[in-house]
Parts: structure tokens; C-alpha cells; sequence
């Protein structure tokens, strides 16, 4: 579930655009996602998490696979996980081969619907993992702004998603070269303790997927869970 936003990532941008970020980055930038069916991608997922007083450490391998492209852009991925561990001092149980999960996005990446899932918790973490493509062209420090209506069927409040453009990632020696660096806000809109996230998104431009994140959340809801948790939640494309 926390991997809503991950889908297929395509091979990252040429040598000339990793070689010349700084020109690149004056253009403005057209993000569009591109899938088609039977796209397969893997990432390293990471949460750390406090939880009742307990720091939970927990670590997967999520593979997202698109099986279905609609005429409208929307399209479903298939995802599972393996490799799954949970540590908090001691080895915790897991269940090691979970069933398979469906979601839908629509063309820009805001999530129609989760096969199976319950109103409530499951919804408001799609929400909060999400990635939503800006409507235009975008240069540099520019920002777009989503917002989400509250839906009484899912049981979500409404929210609001801030997106500020940081232009492209030089090299570093961690393979974030050429890619889109995006600034993100989340915030609930609802009195007491809204679920927020702030981070870092990088996106590959050729295809508008996302390669990697790095995202501080607080009072988030997670399945199975009574209390809100706050913690620190990365995702990383197995090349």
C-alpha cells in the first residue's frame, strides 16, 4: 500500500542530459506518465517507524507490474512484496508472501481505486503516498497544488498536496543524476492531528515515474494499527 504512488521506470535519461543538467534544467519540463501493459519494475522500500514508544524497523521488496492501460491514461498496477523483515530490537514476524494488491491511477497519478480495500486507513494512506503530475509544462521553482476532496464513501478527508519543481539532480555518486527533483508538502485538512508528509520525489522525466523518495511522515494511520505513528519512509528503483 505504501508503494501506491511507485509504478514501471524506464531507463533513465541519456548521457548528454546527465552531462548537461544545468542547460537542461532552463527548459521547461512536460511530465506525462508513460506505461504500457507488462511493464515490471522493483524497489527497496524502508520505513522506520515509532510506534507505541517502539522504533519499528521494516524493509521489503516491492514489485509493481502495470496490467492494464485504458484510452483515458488511466491504468492498474499489480503489486506484491517479498523479502519482507521487521526489526524492533528483536526480529518481529512477518508474513512473507502477501497476496497481491491492484490499484488504479488515473493519467496524472491520483489513485480511482484499491481492489479490496476497506474505507478508512487504506484510502488515507494511498492519498498520502501519492505523486500527482502537474497539468503543464513546469520550469524550475515553479509549484502546482492538488487538492483532494473528502470522500465519505473512503472515509478521507479532503487534503492538500504542494509541489514545487527543484530542478535536476546533478551527479553525486548516487545515481540521481538527470533526474527531476520535486519538493512535496501533504497535509490533511481536518482539525485535531492531520496525516502530513514533506520530502523529496525524483522523477524520471522521459517517463514521469518515480525512481526514488524520501519522506518524513507524521500522524499517519497504518493497517492494523490503533495509534498514529510518525517515522521516515524512502523508496529506491532496483536497477
Amino acid at each position: 500500500m505504501f508503494l501506491t504512488r511507485l509504478s514501471k521506470v524506464r531507463p533513465i535519461l541519456a548521457l548528454c542530459i546527465i552531462a548537461l543538467p544545468i542547460a537542461i534544467s532552463a527548459q521547461a519540463v512536460t511530465l506525462k506518465r508513460i506505461v504500457k501493459v507488462g511493464d515490471t519494475a522493483k524497489y527497496r522500500t524502508t520505513f522506520v517507524f515509532t510506534v507505541y514508544g517502539n522504533d519499528v524497523f521494516y524493509t521489503s521488496t516491492e514489485t509493481d507490474k502495470v496490467t492494464a492501460v485504458n484510452k483515458d491514461g488511466s491504468y492498474v498496477i499489480e503489486s506484491s512484496q517479498t523479502d519482507v523483515h521487521a526489526n524492533s530490537g528483536n526480529d518481529l514476524p512477518v508474513k512473507q508472501n502477501p497476496a497481491k494488491s491492484y490499484t488504479t491511477y488515473d493519467a496524472r497519478g491520483r489513485v480511482l481505486d484499491l481492489s479490496g480495500a476497506q474505507p478508512g486507513t487504506e484510502w488515507r494512506d494511498a492519498n498520502l503516498g501519492s505523486f500527482i503530475l502537474p497539468e503543464k509544462p513546469i520550469n524550475k521553482g515553479d509549484t502546482w497544488t492538488v487538492n483532494l476532496d473528502a470522500r465519505a464513501d473512503r472515509l478521507t478527508p479532503g487534503a492538500t498536496f504542494i509541489f514545487t519543481d527543484d530542478g535536476f539532480s546533478v551527479d553525486k555518486g548516487d545515481d540521481s543524476a538527470g533526474l527531476l527533483k520535486i519538493e512535496e508538502k501533504y497535509t490533511e485538512n481536518t482539525p485535531g492531528n492531520p496525516a502530513t508528509s514533506t520530502g523529496t520525489i525524483w522523477v524520471n522525466p522521459a517517463d514521469g515515474s518515480i525512481v526514488k523518495v524520501d519522506e518524513t511522515w507524521n500522524f499517519a494511520p497504518l493497517l492494523g494499527l490503533t495509534t498514529l505513528v510518525n517515522g521516515h519512509v524512502s523508496y529506491q528503483l532496483i536497477p
